[in-house]
């Protein structure tokens, strides 16, 4: 605990200029009628708790100092005037330090020096325990009952004891509103539950449904392969039918014949050659020629039933494949 040991007054009121030790133990201060006995209270009050009323500047000055020194040789001034308003603050082995716009409020530094703050016994409600003024009444006389016992509780500690109960209180009635939510939750739940009632027996369906699908799957990977072989045989028996057809077709034509047609067409041509080279005879030629123009006409009308026939079956006796406009007179000329 800190004792003031020294105040200082200048300009305060009646004060010029006042000096006055202190004693930590007991002081009592005499002096006639207006002598200034109470402005040394206001003055200590104005230092302490930045509380003056209008009028305090002594009359023809400036500003108004109070110097408090505490018994560690921690010194606070409190200085206010029409062109100054400040706290200056000066710890034994520091610098002064200064502090000024801080309103009504006082720096929180100057607070924890001084460790003189009023006593806050309920929100918005403080009580000064340690000066009173000149016609105050006795500590707490004048207060309500119910102040005498917020302000006993905090000064005590009770009011810890208090606060501890009413968060109890309200920590239980929190904690009864969330049991009820959480049990209607539960019910709730359960309601929703019952909806899922047999669903062991769904999911033996469910596997049997997943059976079923690998076999069909399975089925249609058969079918598939089926229908390959289907494709296949139907494309060997479509082959073989024009086969078929192409042998009957030559089985009908005088292979002989024709081989010897066209060898007399060689030898023909291979006359007229001789005979146009040797001779010229133009009887002999006209002979070769009509001779030539019969073996013609027989290969002509062979390849006219080839035409036929490969355009009324519609695919290549060599690969089998779909012919086109054009692919007939390509392969007769090929052959």
């Amino acid at each position: 605990m800190k004792h003031i040991n020294k105040i200082q007054i200048k300009n305060f009121q009646s004060h010029r200029d006042t000096t006055i030790d202190l004693d930590k133990n007991f002081n009592c201060i005499i002096g006639s009628t207006d002598s200034g006995k109470s402005v040394i209270i206001r003055a200590l009050r104005f230092c302490l708790f930045n509380d003056a009323k209008a009028g305090f500047i002594r009359h023809n000055c400036n500003s108004a100092k109070v110097k408090i020194t505490f018994d560690n040789e921690t010194q606070v001034l409190r200085e206010k005037g029409k062109k100054v308003n400040k706290y200056s603050l000066k710890e034994l082995d520091k610098d002064t330090q200064t502090y000024e716009d801080f309103g009504k409020e006082i720096p929180q530094e100057i607070l924890d020096v001084m460790n003189m703050n009023l006593l806050q016994f309920d929100i918005g409600d403080e009580i000064n325990i340690n000066i009173a003024s000149q016609f105050d009444k006795f500590f707490l006389i004048q207060e309500t009952n119910s102040v005498k016992s917020k302000v006993l509780g905090r000064l005590t500690g009770a009011h810890i004891i208090d606060h501890s109960i009413r968060e109890l209180n309200k920590d239980k009635r929190n904690l009864g509103i969330e049991k009820k939510s959480k049990l209607e939750e539960i019910e709730s739940t359960k309601e929703r539950l019952k909806g899922y009632e047999g669903i062991e027996d769904r999911q033996k369906e469910l596997d049997g449904i997943k059976g079923k699908i690998e076999g069909v799957e399975k089925d249609i990977e058969t079918l598939g392969s089926y229908y390959e072989v289907r494709d296949l045989v139907e494309d060997f028996n479509v082959k073989s039918k024009i086969a078929k057809h192409f042998q009957e077709r030559l089985g009908e034509v005088d292979v002989e014949k024709y081989e010897g047609v066209i060898e007399g067409v060689r030898d023909n041509i291979d006359g007229l050659i001789r005979l146009g080279e040797l001779s010229g005879d133009i009887e002999l030629n006209e002979k070769y020629s009509k001779e030539n123009r019969d073996s013609k006409k027989d290969l002509t009308n062979f390849w006219n039933v080839c035409i036929i026939d490969l355009k009324k079956i519609g695919k290549c006796p060599t690969c089998f494949r779909d012919l086109k406009e054009g692919d007939v007179e390509r392969i007769v000329q090929q052959i």
